[in-house]
């Protein structure tokens, strides 16, 4: 399965968004959330006393490799290089990232992310 056939599934359903959580223990816990218009966002987030955000970035979708094209505008350089470069795997349920063991699963269907500029009146008013 590639990306636009995940968004494809995404738009069948007629929700906004899959939201994928990296499995396994980490010092952090990273999400990706694949929305409806082919775009991606991916935040870190760290645990322990001062836990929270750590960073985010937006990416306009994935070529048809799984190269994820990542919009430089919207995070500090410095972190690309710890950003995800290529999805190897993608399945609707589990995908994988950079040739990693730690797979990726869907953790939630989103019929909205008012959060992130997807929300319930937007989405209605693009679909007319």
């Amino acid at each position: 399965m590639t990306i636009s056939e995940l968004v494809s599934q995404i738009k069948a359903e007629k929700l906004c968004a899959f939201r994928y959580q990296q499995d396994g223990h980490h010092h952090f816990r990273d999400r990706f959330t694949v929305y409806e218009d082919g775009k991606m966002f991916f935040e870190r987030f760290c645990y322990g006393e001062s836990a929270g955000l750590v960073y985010s970035a937006w990416a306009n979708g994935a070529d048809a490799d799984g190269v994820i094209n990542w919009d430089k505008t919207t995070f500090y350089e410095g972190f690309l290089e710890k950003l995800p470069k290529k999805i190897t795997s993608c399945e609707a349920q589990q995908w994988s990232v950079d040739d990693s063991i730690f797979k990726w699963s869907l953790v939630e269907k989103l019929k909205t992310d008012k959060a992130n500029g997807y929300g319930a009146i937007r989405r209605l008013f693009k679909r007319g």
